[in-house]
This record gives C-alpha cells, structure tokens and sequence, in this order.
C-alpha cells in the first residue's frame, strides 16, 4: 500500500518510522493534535495513559473515516517534558509493529494551551475510499 523511503544517503531511521512514506492517490485525512482527554473531558492520569489515550483518539478518527491505524502515514508527538521521550516512543513501537512505519517527528519542552496536558499527538492518514 504505502512504500517506505529510507535512502542510504541520509541517516536512517532509529526507531519504528520511516523517513519518507509514499501515498498513492487518494483520500488524505489530516488530524488534528489530539490529547489524553476523554470525550466527558477527564484527563488520563500520567503521561503514558495519556498517550495511549491521543493514540486511541486518532484511531477512532481514522476508522470514522473508513481506515485503520496501518493507514497513518506522518505523525507529530508534543511533550511537555523531553524526559518523557522513551516512555512515548516505546507506546508508538506498540502501536506501529510492523513496517512501513509512518514518518515521525518528536518535539519536547512544549507549553499546552491548559496545564494537565502532557503529550499531543497530530497524524496523518491515507484512508481507503469510501
């Protein structure tokens, strides 16, 4: 479905992502930065639950619009703490087993809009047409 661009001439992937991800024509779904946030507004408490949580809100994003999480192409982890980093990657290494892993960037030290939020996760999926 997707194919995986790592070239030898740039620094190969550390982790379970790809640096390039190509998606054939069709349907792009772009989402927006989710948190570890209920839909009755309770936070999950600690910044694995948390992530776990964001992770779980894009895939119901993802399956809304027909697809699967094996559809996301590109994601972006905020955390508020940098020391976080591990704990997030090893939860991203659960939901994304297997290859192509989606391109990825991580960003630490991030100010949230309200003060419980420890980790935003945006993506990008590709799912199929409907």
């Amino acid at each position: 479905m997707f194919e995986a661009i790592n070239p030898d001439t740039v620094v190969g992937p550390v982790s379970n992502y790809s640096n390039g991800l190509v998606v054939p024509a069709g349907r792009m779904l772009h989402i927006s930065g989710q948190v570890g946030v209920d839909a009755a507004l309770v936070f999950a408490e600690g910044v694995e639950a948390q992530t776990r949580l964001a992770f779980e809100n894009i895939r119901r994003i993802v399956e809304a619009a027909g697809g699967s999480m094996d559809d996301v192409v590109s994601i972006t982890l905020y955390l508020k703490d940098i020391g976080d980093a591990k704990a997030v990657s090893g939860i991203r290494s659960e939901i994304f087993a297997r290859p192509p892993f989606p391109a990825s960037t991580m960003i630490g030290h991030c100010g949230f809009i309200m003060p419980q939020i420890l980790v935003e996760i945006s993506a990008i999926a590709a799912p199929p047409s409907r």
